[in-house]
């Protein structure tokens, strides 16, 4: 078994896209963040940046528990440039593990400061690893050379919080 977990929670699959990818290249499990609340379609996108601009924990289901691992690598996309609601409920849960790093998949694929701000904030934590890719790099598979300076990231700080 491995000591680090990639874990997702995507609306549209651009997400699950990068974490299965980037689970891989890292050699982690992966696992999925379910949201038990819909967000499908148009309605569903303007309830999920409604959660987000009020900071709202919906209920989630995952099978994959986070305090298992040394390093768990959190995707979310980015909404209303806040964390998803579902991965945020995640990181009331993921908030223990030695290493947390956060993946943001949002349109721009800007620094999205405000959501690893965010992100550090719920974790009780600052300075966590961090990658910001855009929707357009993910449909183009232009996001997966990106991974080399945020993989070794991953992997020295994952020794490092032994």
């Amino acid at each position: 078994m491995t000591d680090v977990l990639v874990v997702y929670y995507s609306r549209t699959g651009t997400t699950e896209t990068v974490a299965r990818t980037l689970a891989v290249r890292l050699g982690a499990e992966i696992g999925s963040i379910e949201a038990l609340t819909t967000y499908a379609g148009p309605l569903g996108f303007m309830k999920g940046i409604w959660h987000s601009i009020r900071d709202a924990t919906p209920p989630i289901r995952q099978r994959l528990d986070p305090r298992r691992y040394r390093a768990v690598v959190l995707c979310s996309p980015v909404w209303a440039g806040k964390l998803a609601g579902p991965a945020r409920t995640y990181l009331g849960q993921a908030s223990k593990v030695p290493l947390l790093c956060g993946v943001a998949v949002s349109g721009s694929g800007g620094p999205q400061v405000g959501f690893f701000r965010e992100m550090e904030r719920l974790a009780g934590r600052d300075g966590i690893p961090v990658l910001s890719l855009a929707q357009r790099q993910v449909a183009h598979g232009a996001f997966k050379r990106l991974f080399g300076p945020f993989i070794e990231t991953v992997w020295t700080r994952r020794i490092e919080a032994a």
